[in-house]
């Protein structure tokens, strides 16, 4: 792996450039659209059946029902509702490398309580019927020339309830089809940059084709980034032999997640108990300098401060961090996955406590590493002064995820992994000293893991290979 004395372009693996810094903080813009001749005729047709099928859903509904659209609050008050003063948000929620933020406005923001409280960006009609959220759409891609082709099988898009937005790193896309049925969010960081002007989206009748121009015409080995190629030996350095590269291939996502065992150092648990008697004396004084109506930040917890008579022992909360995997969305403590965002949002907290009135800091990035040892799996986060008790580190044997409370207690981050192998929950432990998390995962099968995270694609595409 090399690099070029500016620092803005690395050699990985079998010498194919990829660009770095990678421009995370550019904006987002619009890909132009285009419409195949022949679905234009059709569409004309599909928008005038579906006014008279919203005539007709609009008079069999129930008075209460809410409308659909993301951050609106209006419910259905009878036949006479105005369909024009729908204040909301027209893309799709995105969860990226710590920040949350709708993909129509990119009001980008680390704090979820502040993310749900973001006001609609767009203006238009209220949707009282349910649109079905789709979490798998079927979906392939290619080089060609200096183009990259992604396809996405949706048939009956609605092109003007579409979104297909870029910045030249990361590509996201919000359909609507099946006439106006279905919906689908797409979110990929790509291998490598593209010219977002001289890119285009076609629309056709049975599928949606997206055309990117690269800046660098090479051949793309894979269409998503992985940060992880940066800091991997080279190609001819990992031997793939029968499958022991292969990860596990039955991957069950409707596992429960365990507790992870937690062990302390016991230098650290003297200090431990200092931090906590520190830590009840600033408590003490930030209640006395809390503002009334100061809201609780514990995940789905409404309450505000009232007052020094408040009680810190009935907040009812999620400590863990809202995951968004697959279409699917849940907090990684209890579990209860959904494909709707609405029903994510109303789910009660799975945890009693203390309120936590007092603001801790969001961190995106945090320094880790991972090896292998023996037929274990290493997993460091270099989160000094980690509050074990205010931390929690789950699995269900592929997927890990991990809340960490650090700092003494004044940041937070979450972790979530999907691991290239499976795990042995009940025989992995987390190691936790002053300076550094350490998670030390058992293995099922004890066999060397060239990487630390599954990927579906490559896998998928190497076992085509294999197969050909």
């Amino acid at each position: 792996m090399a690099c070029t004395a500016d620092g803005d372009v690395m050699t990985v693996q079998n010498g194919l450039k990829l660009v770095k810094p990678r421009g995370s903080n550019r904006p987002m813009k619009p890909l132009t659209i285009k419409i195949a001749p022949a679905y234009e005729a059709k569409l004309a047709l599909l928008a005038e059946q579906s006014k008279e099928n919203d005539e007709n859903e609009m008079s069999t509904l129930k008075i209460g029902t809410p409308c659909k659209n993301a951050c609106c609050e209006v419910v259905y008050n009878g036949p006479t509702d105005t369909k024009s003063n729908c204040v909301y948000h027209p893309g799709a929620a995105i969860f990226h490398e710590g920040m949350k933020f709708w993909s129509c406005c990119k009001k980008k923001t680390s704090d979820f309580s502040t993310f749900l409280d973001q006001k609609g960006c767009t203006t238009g009609e209220h949707h009282f019927s349910m649109i079905e959220q789709v979490k798998e759409v079927r979906q392939d891609w290619f080089n060609s020339g200096d183009y990259v082709h992604v396809n996405l099988y949706c048939k009956g898009v609605i092109p003007t309830e579409s979104t297909f937005e870029s910045n030249g790193f990361s590509l996201e896309a919000a359909v609507t089809y099946a006439n106006g049925q279905k919906e689908s969010a797409f979110d990929y960081d790509l291998f490598g940059e593209i010219d977002v002007e001289n890119s285009h989206v076609l629309i056709n009748e049975r599928k949606i084709e997206i055309v990117l121009k690269q800046m660098d015409r090479t051949t793309w080995p894979k269409l998503r980034y992985d940060p992880e190629d940066e800091n991997s030996e080279t190609q001819d350095e990992v031997i793939v032999w029968n499958g022991l590269n292969q990860p596990t291939k039955e991957r069950d996502g409707s596992r429960p997640m365990k507790s992870i065992k937690t062990k302390i150092i016991p230098a650290y648990e003297a200090k431990l108990a200092l931090l906590a008697e520190q830590s009840k004396e600033n408590d003490e004084n930030e209640m006395s300098t809390l503002k009334i109506g100061t809201p609780c930040k514990n995940a789905c917890c409404e309450v505000v401060y009232n007052g020094p008579t408040d009680t810190k022992s009935n907040c009812v909360y999620h400590p863990g961090a809202a995951i968004f995997h697959e279409g699917m969305k849940f907090w990684s403590c209890c579990n209860k996955k959904t494909s709707n965002f609405n029903t994510f949002l109303d789910q009660k907290g799975c945890t009693t406590g203390e309120h936590v009135f007092s603001t801790i800091e969001q961190v995106k990035e945090v320094r880790e590493d991972w090896f292998n040892s023996g037929d274990c799996i290493h997993v460091n986060l270099y989160c000094k002064g980690a509050i074990p008790a205010d931390s929690t580190f789950k699995s269900n044997g592929f997927s890990l995820g991990a809340v960490v409370t650090y700092a003494n207690g004044q940041k937070e981050s979450a972790f979530d992994y999907e691991l290239f192998g499976e795990i042995d929950v009940e025989n992995s432990y987390v190691m936790i000293s002053e300076r550094k998390v350490e998670m030390v995962l058992k293995q099922v099968e004890p066999v060397s893991w060239p990487k630390l995270r599954y990927e579906r694609e490559a896998n998928e595409q190497q076992e085509q290979e294999v197969s050909n």
